[in-house]
Parts: C-alpha cells; structure tokens; sequence
C-alpha cells in the first residue's frame, strides 16, 4: 500500500489509501472533518464541495492520490468570520432548510465570492447550479 502526504486545512496529513477510497472517505472517516457531506458518492449533488488550490472539487469523485501536492480546504478551515458572514447571509436570506448540504453551498458561495465580490442573481444562480437540495425538492436554495 503506497503512503502518500495530503495537505488538507493547513495541516499535513499521511495517509496510506484504501482501494477505492475516495478523499471525501479519507475526510470524514479517517480524519473527521465533517462539514464535506456524502450527498450522492456521484459527484452530482454538490454536498462533498472543497476547494483544492483554491478551486471547487467534489470530493466524493476524487481519488487521494490526484490531490498529493495540492492544498485541500474544507470549510473548517474557513475563519469564523468568514463562516459567520455566509451563515448570516443564508439565514438572512432563507436559503437554508436541513442543514446538510450547506456546507457544500457556503465553500461555493466563499468561493464565488472571492472571485466576484459582488455577483449578480445571475452569477450566482450558475455558480450553485451544481448544487441539489432534497428539502425544497430540488430547487436550488
């Protein structure tokens, strides 16, 4: 089994993966970083969202070993400032039902944001697309 270094929230992690473990696998089982969800284990809901080099990855479709010497984020690893200011913004705003595919769309709108500090509905509405809510029955948030 081949061991390999994944950089992940500012801290290095070494890690031997499993036949099919994906990194959303080695996030929650092994190192307990629990805001990337298992929505669909497809890559087709958008609960699994991280950034890897500052750019959105689902996690549940990526192998560990294609992330080795990439910086992975999750949303822990967000200040709390920053998380408190989505948080705000979803409530503020009623985009927000269970719960579980937040996370997911809080990386997403962090990194809209970052890239486009003041989106139009328009922007925003192509940069979530990706993402599925079961509550509202699919609609987006």
């Amino acid at each position: 089994m081949t061991t390999i270094s994944l950089t992940i929230n500012n801290r290095i992690h070494t890690i031997s993966p499993r036949e099919g473990e994906t990194l959303l696998d080695i996030l929650r089982d092994r190192l307990h970083i629990t805001s990337p969800k298992n929505g669909c284990n497809q890559g087709q809901c958008g609960a699994c969202l991280v950034l890897v080099n500052d750019k959105p990855r689902l996690s549940c479709v990526t192998k560990p070993e294609n992330v080795v010497g990439k910086t992975i984020r999750t949303l822990e690893d967000f200040s709390q400032e920053t998380r408190d200011l989505i948080a705000n913004s979803f409530a503020k705003t009623g985009a927000s039902q269970c719960g579980f595919c937040t996370p997911g769309l809080a990386v997403r709108a962090t990194y809209l944001l970052q890239k486009t500090p003041s989106p139009t509905r328009k922007q925003i509405a192509k940069k979530i697309d990706g993402h599925f809510c079961r509550c509202t029955g699919y609609k987006k948030i």
